[in-house]
């Protein structure tokens, strides 16, 4: 995945992002395919997340399946 420098911070951002707007309003009982989607965004090589409170529960979401491996991405939130 070839990636950009974020401004002036000298991160490396993937020029393809993932947003989680729709993700949010999945019921509990599917997060395994939010959890799917998340991983295998990451496996591709993407390591830039936009999630938002206002996405109902993508922000948790996010929190349970990054849960030890936050340091491999970028969150826009």
């Amino acid at each position: 995945m070839k990636k950009n420098t974020l401004g002036r911070t000298g991160l490396k951002v993937s020029k393809l992002g993932l947003g989680l707007a729709h993700i949010g309003g999945f019921p509990e009982k599917d997060f395994y395919i939010v959890a799917n989607l998340v991983n295998k965004a990451i496996d591709l090589g993407i390591n830039f997340i936009d999630t938002a409170a206002v996405y109902e529960n993508s922000e948790r979401y996010l929190g349970q399946i990054l849960k030890g491996n936050r340091g491999k991405v970028l969150i826009a939130t």
